[in-house]
Protein backbone atom coordinates (compact mmCIF):
# COMPACT_ATOMS: atom_id res chain seq x y z
CA UNK A 1 0.00 0.00 0.00
CA UNK A 2 1.32 3.43 -0.77
CA UNK A 3 2.00 6.03 2.06
CA UNK A 4 -0.54 8.41 1.14
CA UNK A 5 -3.67 5.02 1.01
CA UNK A 6 -2.49 4.64 4.32
CA UNK A 7 -3.12 7.91 5.65
CA UNK A 8 -5.79 8.70 4.36
CA UNK A 9 -7.31 5.44 5.95
CA UNK A 10 -6.00 6.47 8.98
CA UNK A 11 -7.51 9.91 8.51
CA UNK A 12 -10.71 8.17 7.56
CA UNK A 13 -10.96 6.08 10.83
CA UNK A 14 -10.15 8.89 12.85
CA UNK A 15 -12.64 11.21 11.70
CA UNK A 16 -15.33 7.98 12.24
CA UNK A 17 -13.94 7.68 15.61
CA UNK A 18 -14.72 11.62 16.29
CA UNK A 19 -17.91 11.03 15.34
CA UNK A 20 -19.20 7.82 17.22
CA UNK A 21 -17.68 9.45 20.33
CA UNK A 22 -19.67 12.19 19.62
CA UNK A 23 -23.12 10.26 18.95
CA UNK A 24 -22.15 8.45 22.49
CA UNK A 25 -21.76 11.58 24.00
CA UNK A 26 -24.62 13.01 22.50
CA UNK A 27 -26.96 10.27 23.91
CA UNK A 28 -25.72 10.55 27.20
CA UNK A 29 -26.66 13.74 27.74
CA UNK A 30 -30.21 12.99 26.79
CA UNK A 31 -30.09 10.07 28.67
CA UNK A 32 -29.03 12.66 31.39
CA UNK A 33 -31.27 15.19 30.90
CA UNK A 34 -34.25 12.98 30.49
CA UNK A 35 -33.65 11.48 33.77
CA UNK A 36 -33.44 14.60 35.29
CA UNK A 37 -36.89 15.57 34.00
CA UNK A 38 -38.52 12.23 35.24
CA UNK A 39 -36.88 13.05 38.66
CA UNK A 40 -38.53 16.54 38.65
CA UNK A 41 -42.22 16.76 40.59
CA UNK A 42 -44.41 18.88 38.59
CA UNK A 43 -47.01 18.64 41.49
CA UNK A 44 -44.96 21.08 43.45
CA UNK A 45 -45.50 23.44 40.90
CA UNK A 46 -48.41 26.32 42.11
CA UNK A 47 -51.04 26.63 39.10
CA UNK A 48 -51.58 28.69 36.75
CA UNK A 49 -47.81 28.55 35.55
CA UNK A 50 -47.03 31.89 33.90
CA UNK A 51 -45.23 31.29 30.68
CA UNK A 52 -45.70 34.38 28.93
CA UNK A 53 -46.65 37.98 29.78
CA UNK A 54 -49.20 38.46 27.35
CA UNK A 55 -52.20 36.38 26.41
CA UNK A 56 -53.57 35.23 22.90
CA UNK A 57 -56.93 34.44 22.37
CA UNK A 58 -58.00 32.70 19.40
CA UNK A 59 -61.41 33.35 18.32
CA UNK A 60 -63.84 31.19 15.75
CA UNK A 61 -62.28 31.80 11.99
CA UNK A 62 -62.99 29.96 8.78
CA UNK A 63 -61.24 26.91 7.91
CA UNK A 64 -57.82 29.00 6.46
CA UNK A 65 -57.62 31.91 9.33
CA UNK A 66 -56.90 32.28 11.86
CA UNK A 67 -58.27 35.65 14.07
CA UNK A 68 -56.23 36.43 17.25
CA UNK A 69 -56.90 39.30 20.09
CA UNK A 70 -53.57 39.91 22.56
CA UNK A 71 -54.51 40.64 25.83
CA UNK A 72 -51.76 42.23 28.40
CA UNK A 73 -51.03 40.57 31.39
CA UNK A 74 -52.04 43.31 33.55
CA UNK A 75 -55.70 43.51 32.13
CA UNK A 76 -55.88 39.31 32.43
CA UNK A 77 -58.34 37.70 34.21
CA UNK A 78 -56.76 35.76 36.81
CA UNK A 79 -59.07 32.38 36.77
Amino acid sequence: MKTMTKIFGLAGLGALGTIAAAAIHSRREAARRQQEIDAFDFTDLDEPVVVAEEVVVVTEAGPYEIEMELIPADDADPR
